[in-house]
């Protein structure tokens, strides 16, 4: 796979973790630091959390993309690959971590949660495809 398509989707998915902090649209009514996580009881607590994997997600996925951009332009023994990929799969680890605690203690709605993980693997098997075609 050609290095700019994974910088691209690093960068992409880095910048909706990004505006899903950002952006005070959660259930709560507003930021998920400034109000959610000031909720009294579990749920504040919960918010907390999630706010916390997102951005520890968020961070590991910023190491993932400088170092993709430095092997562009650099030549790096190929073990740099290997440990951004390590570290990619670390961000996703948290960032599935704090989707799940959101699914269950916050929103207690699964079936829109199966129906984005559906989209989302069709999707991906979509531009696997067409990138297939494009780079064979």
């Amino acid at each position: 796979m050609h290095p700019v398509v994974s910088i691209v989707a690093v960068a992409v998915s880095t910048f909706f973790l990004i505006l899903a902090l950002a952006i005070p649209k959660w259930p709560c009514g507003g930021n998920i630091f400034d109000l959610c996580s000031k909720i009294g009881g579990a749920l504040g607590d919960h918010y907390l959390a999630i706010g916390v994997l997102l951005i520890i997600a968020v961070l590991l996925l910023f190491v993932v993309l400088v170092i993709l951009l430095v092997v562009m332009f650099v030549s790096l023994p190929p073990w740099v690959n290997i440990i951004a990929a390590v570290i990619s799969a670390i961000a996703s680890i948290f960032a599935i971590a704090a989707v799940l605690l959101y699914t269950d203690k916050a929103s207690v709605s699964w079936s829109p949660f199966m129906a984005i993980v559906g989209t989302t693997l069709g999707i991906q098997f979509t531009v696997m495809l067409i990138l297939a075609l494009i780079f064979k």
